[in-house]
């Protein structure tokens, strides 16, 4: 435990820094993006102009994108939350879990079910909606940012968590529901990735790319 520590703090120092000390800018005239160092800390993470010079902070470039963009990607928008929340949750007590699920057990359970169909349900939904988007209607650009789905699949999956967690009967189904989310959320975060499905401000920041697939 005390090497999961260890590697966990590491992991949360270093994703900070790259929260707040690093900026990803994308030139309006140009494919061509920067991963530059900030003047000063900010929560900011991606800007469409440089209003400082670049050459004493460029850390790497490249056109239509830079060689590990797609890691600053996840940085940026959740791995800097959720390793710091997974470090965090090292130092929970186990029993302290168990008074707590065995306390709201009950009809809590019957209506965490209802919970968790209700999440899957809307799942289903909205990979369908993507799919039909892509295959019936040209063009991998959007008004809409599908990542803000993401909160569909990461309320399935603390859905079924607890369920996992409170129904020893149903530690099957409720791992189908956990499995279920994390491959919506997959498939979200792959469609945006791969330029298959992307807001239209953002295509137009990567150069206005085809798919990648």
């Amino acid at each position: 435990m005390k090497l999961i520590r260890i590697v966990l703090i590491c992991l949360t120092l270093f994703f900070l820094f790259i929260k707040l000390f690093l900026v990803q800018i994308n030139l309006a005239d140009s494919p061509e993006s920067f991963l530059v160092l900030k003047n000063t800390p900010a929560f900011t993470s991606y800007i469409a102009f440089a209003d400082y010079p670049l050459e004493d902070h460029i850390i790497l470039q490249g056109e239509n994108g830079y060689f590990g963009d797609g890691f600053y990607f996840h940085v940026v928008t959740w791995l800097w939350i959720v390793v710091p929340l997974s470090f965090a949750c090292t130092y929970i007590n186990p029993k302290m879990i168990s008074k707590v699920i065995k306390s709201i057990r009950g009809k809590s359970i019957i209506k965490l079910k209802y919970v968790a169909v209700v999440c899957v349900i809307c799942n289903v939904l909205c990979l369908s909606g993507l799919f039909f988007r892509i295959l019936m209607i040209p063009g991998n650009y959007t008004g809409f940012n599908i990542l803000y789905l993401l909160f569909i699949p990461g309320l399935t999956f603390v859905a079924g968590i607890l369920v996992f967690f409170m129904d020893k009967k149903n530690i099957l189904p409720a791992s189908i529901v956990i499995v279920f989310a994390l491959f919506t959320a997959l498939v979200i975060i792959l469609l945006y990735h791969f330029n298959i499905l992307i807001p239209y401000e953002i295509w137009l920041k990567r150069g206005m790319p085809d798919p990648r697939f």
